[in-house]
């Protein structure tokens, strides 16, 4: 970029295009199942001319080392994944190249096959091996321990006490390296070539290009190398240079953008000019990350200095929500691959992908149900994990919640607070039946919801026509009641009929049966009143019912044992009914 801006002030314009070769121009291989294995794209140009350009993939199953490139002969690293892919399957698409010389896509097809069997048995052996090394060790350890005058220490201290020893020599060459940086500039130069060379970008490079940095060294590729290279711990003001220099020509990945823009949003003062000639690209990449859901520590920094409730319209709070309620999630057991959230109310469970020992996941509630699941989707437990919550935005949390009430997780947070405190007027009413009707809940929190409603007058209208087969007695007894007392007579009646009579108690037997004959609604089958309403009103009267409705649809239409015919005659000549 510095080339390019002298160049430009002294006059030179480049009008040429670069003209690319690119090797191999497809990609076509065999892979084992659960391998990955690296390629190498070769990109020259053949002008003469410097490339720039990005990469990207078509498949989720192919990951990329390199998606910015630059100079005249670049390598763009990837590795196709078949961690996920069963024998027989295929990994098919195109590398795309957008680069300053045009598109360009490169197909590749690769084939999973199952592991070669001689390579399972060799596999076997050497595990074999390992085993008898295994308990060689254990057994000279036993001797030791049985022939020593003093305990011997275990193995595994040892290695620590090894590990550390190594790392204290490592720390100390490289501390002693850096502080004997050369200090003629053209040397230093030099050794940051070798480095930019070899794609450097571990803290050692880091080091040295910062160095070079501060010294003010112009050297092709140094301030993208130092960015490449910047440490994840590292909390710092990046250098004026480095700033200005990606503030006219950014063509970083969507990833080291949001790692300079973090830095400027962090340490720059608001008012200055640099900070205004950032803020349209960090208010671009902000806006585009949440349209494609995306959410880590530098992107919670930027949407809590972007994002005010104003700017929030309807398709940014669909998204919005869960990109408010994430928290990393990380780990260090490396058989996880997925994290797996359950919410108690939900019939359901959702799964996130494990990545670099961490995944970002929307915990919405406290009571919320973490696990964890192993490539092959099966569930591990006593695993350790920290969590961490990334923004705390209560009112960009609100402002969604008026624009699009229609979240699934808004809608059952609302919902979880009116059971809370219990249903206080028609709007909190309408707040359970919307959840009930529309979200996929939990047996348990639908039965919350029924008991919930069917206390208020009219509340069971939402479930006259519910189906209660999974539920329990209590559920359809309750029900049944609320449908009586609401007026459902006739959507009583059929629960009722599905459910038995052991349903109800006696006196809402008695109720229903008298409010059915009184409206003129008498269930008949074939244009014969219904056998189980007459069982009805027989077992309400059964129960010491006096209601004249009920003993003269008895005396007029019962018909069965003669003791019991009896009786109905008995209980309504005392009571000075027409017998018939």
């Amino acid at each position: 970029m510095r080339e390019k801006i002298n160049r430009l002030a002294k006059g030179i314009i480049d009008r040429d295009e670069p003209m690319i070769r690119l090797h191999p121009e497809r990609f076509d291989d065999v892979i084992p199942s659960d391998t990955k294995r690296k390629y190498d794209l070769i990109i020259d140009s053949d002008s003469g001319l410097s490339l720039k350009g990005l990469c990207y993939s078509d498949d989720a199953d192919i990951g990329l080392e390199t998606r910015a490139f630059m100079g005249r002969r670049c390598h763009v690293v990837f590795y196709a994944d078949t961690s996920f892919k069963a024998p027989g399957s295929e990994i098919t698409g195109a590398l795309h190249l957008i680069t300053n010389a045009g598109e360009f896509s490169i197909p590749y097809r690769f084939e999973v096959a199952s592991m070669p069997d001689q390579m399972q048995e060799a596999l076997q052996e050497e595990s074999a091996e390992e085993a008898d090394i295994s308990a060689s060790d254990v057994n000279s350890q036993d001797i030791l321990k049985e022939d020593a005058a003093y305990p011997v220490e275990p193995e595994t201290s040892l290695e620590d006490a090894a590990a550390d020893e190594e790392e204290t020599v490592e720390g100390e060459f490289l501390r002693f390296i850096l502080s004997n940086l050369p200090e003629d500039d053209e040397l230093l130069e030099e050794l940051c070539g070798i480095l930019i060379n070899g794609d450097r970008t571990d803290g050692f490079a880091f080091s040295v290009y910062k160095e070079a940095v501060a010294r003010d060294i112009e050297l092709t590729r140094l301030y993208e190398y130092y960015i490449y290279a910047y440490p994840d711990e590292l909390h710092e003001e990046m250098p004026r240079s480095v700033l200005l220099y990606f503030s006219y020509d950014n063509t970083l990945d969507p990833e080291r953008k949001a790692l300079i823009y973090e830095n400027v949003l962090l340490y720059q003062d608001k008012d200055s000019e640099l900070f205004a000639s950032y803020e349209p690209q960090i208010r671009d990449l902000c806006m585009s990350a949440l349209f494609e859901r995306r959410i880590d520590e530098r992107l919670a920094v930027i949407y809590d200095h972007v994002l005010y409730p104003n700017m929030i319209d309807r398709k940014a709070a669909e998204i919005l929500p869960d990109i408010l309620k994430s928290c990393r999630i990380s780990l260090e057991d490396e058989r996880v691959r997925s994290v797996v959230l359950h919410f108690p109310e939900l019939a359901y469970e959702e799964r996130f992908p494990v990545k670099k020992g961490a995944a970002y996941v929307p915990v919405y509630f406290e009571d919320t149900e973490i696990g964890f699941a192993d490539r092959n989707g099966r569930a591990l437990k006593d695993i350790a994990f920290k969590k961490e919550s990334l923004l705390e935005r209560p009112d960009l949390l609100r402002r969604c919640f008026e624009i699009y009430p229609d979240h699934p997780m808004l809608k059952l947070a609302a919902a979880r607070n009116v059971l809370k405190k219990g249903v206080e007027n028609d709007t909190e009413a309408e707040i359970l039946r919307d959840s009930f009707e529309k979200l996929r809940l939990s047996l348990s929190f639908r039965e919350e919801i029924i008991k919930a409603l069917c206390k208020r007058e009219g509340g069971s209208a939402t479930f006259r026509s519910l189906d209660l087969d999974p539920y329990g007695s209590d559920i359809r007894s309750l029900l049944f009641h609320a449908l009586l007392y609401d007026g459902y007579f006739e959507d009583a009646y059929l629960k009722l009929r599905r459910y038995g009579l052991s349903t109800a108690e006696s006196k809402d037997l008695s109720v229903l049966a008298v409010s059915l004959i009184k409206t003129g609604s008498i269930p008949t089958v074939k244009g014969e009143t219904d056998t189980f309403f007459m069982a009805l009103c027989k077992e309400a009267f059964d129960a010491g019912c006096e209601d004249r409705e009920v003993l003269e649809f008895l005396c007029r239409a019962y018909e069965g044992p003669t003791d019991e015919m009896l009786d109905i005659l008995r209980r309504a000549d005392a009571l000075s009914f027409e017998v018939y």
